[in-house]
């Protein structure tokens, strides 16, 4: 057994080195350049889309470390990119890594073809100690349940919204809410049941929240959803609006954007799936629709779990409509499958803390 506590406290220390990494892996143009790696998967939403060696580095990072954590934990921690980096000449390296400085420091050097300022500063971040007490997060865990190891397991997305983490910037650092930039960046881990398929825990590390003195600061969230027990971090920021917000992907229909706007809806079209899901989980928006299946578990996972232990969820789109509310549900990770179809979320969905607001959206089963 383990406990809900140790497993919180834990990964958003891991997360809070993965957001170290992603922040060295973007402090300059010139490290940015080594990095970049044109993704051969296809995405629907994107003709050219990206990975970059903070993809693949956070990622192995975050699995190493809650393995060494949580042995019976290891071969079941799933996340949305290889172990595989191709560096600008073309060169193949296998990402894996141990308690050794210099294992780590070899294989970067390979990647960065023997920039040594660049391996330099990320196998110190890949090896440092994180403490509790350094991680932004504003409440810790308190109460906790026990629950079976072997009915565990997780999804990573390492760094979700890839074309803002490379394109960098930021919408407007005043504003509540952003549009783009890397304030819409997010690490997200998220633990949910082998046997129902149900998200369990969550947390989301935001690494570029708020540029201080040319500084990127972030914050972190988590949430615990198992039956009764419902726990997190946030507090949902008081708003006051006339209009209700919804999010929606820049590739909804002109006929779902007019049906919605019809309702009574203002559309908004932050980037990235976590980010979107944040701003529901924080009370920035009413809701983020998503009709068609341009996303994964590993962008939803993480949040899914926070959300529920606020009494909201994320449901399955096509039901919804038909007031059959169902929650979106996870599976293991096959290592001998390679199709990612079989991990996306086909049929799309619906996050809101209000189940009444769906009845209001009047969109198509389309």
């Amino acid at each position: 057994m383990i406990s809900t506590k140790e497993l919180v406290k834990n990964l958003l220390i891991v997360s809070e080195k993965a957001a170290r990494i992603v922040r060295i892996c973007r402090q300059d143009e010139h490290l940015l350049s080594l990095l970049i790696e044109e993704k051969t998967d296809n995405n629907l939403r994107f003709t050219r889309d990206f990975k970059t060696l903070a993809d693949v580095l956070v990622q192995e990072v975050i699995k190493y470390d809650i393995g060494k954590q949580f042995p019976t934990l290891k071969n079941f921690i799933y996340g949305e990119e290889s172990n595989k980096f191709t560096n600008v000449l073309g060169e193949s390296v296998i990402i894996t890594l141990n308690d050794c400085k210099v294992n780590t420091g070899n294989l970067l050097y390979k990647v960065l073809n023997g920039d040594e300022r660049a391996v330099n500063a990320l196998t110190e971040a890949v090896h440092s100690s994180i403490l509790l007490n350094e991680v932004p997060v504003n409440i810790l865990p308190a109460d906790s349940i026990d629950i079976p190891a072997h009915d565990i397991a997780i999804w990573i997305d390492p760094i979700d919204s890839t074309a803002e983490y490379i394109n960098g910037g930021s919408d407007n650092c005043e504003a509540i809410l952003d549009y783009k930039g890397l304030p819409c960046v997010t690490v997200l881990i998220g633990l949910f049941s082998r046997s129902t398929g149900s998200s369990m825990i969550g947390v989301i590390n935001q690494p570029f929240f708020k540029n201080v003195n040319e500084k990127w600061l972030g914050r972190c969230f988590w949430g615990v959803s198992i039956k009764d027990f419902n726990f997190s971090s946030v507090s949902p920021i008081a708003t006051v609006r006339c209009e209700k917000f919804i999010a929606i992907s820049a590739c909804e229909s002109y006929h779902n954007k007019q049906k919605l706007e019809e309702a009574g809806f203002k559309l908004i079209t932050p980037a990235g799936a976590g980010y979107k899901i944040l701003c529901v989980i924080l009370n920035l928006i009413d809701a983020y629709v998503l009709t068609k299946g341009t996303t994964f578990y590993w962008d939803t996972c993480c949040c899914h779990a926070i959300i529920k232990a606020q009494k909201g969820n994320i449901w399955n789109f096509e039901n919804s409509l038909r007031g059959n509310f169902v929650e979106i549900l996870y599976t293991e990770k096959s290592e001998s499958d390679t199709n990612i179809e079989e991990y996306r979320n086909k049929a799309g969905y619906i996050v809101c803390k209000d189940e009444n607001l769906v009845f209001l959206l009047e969109l198509p089963n389309t």
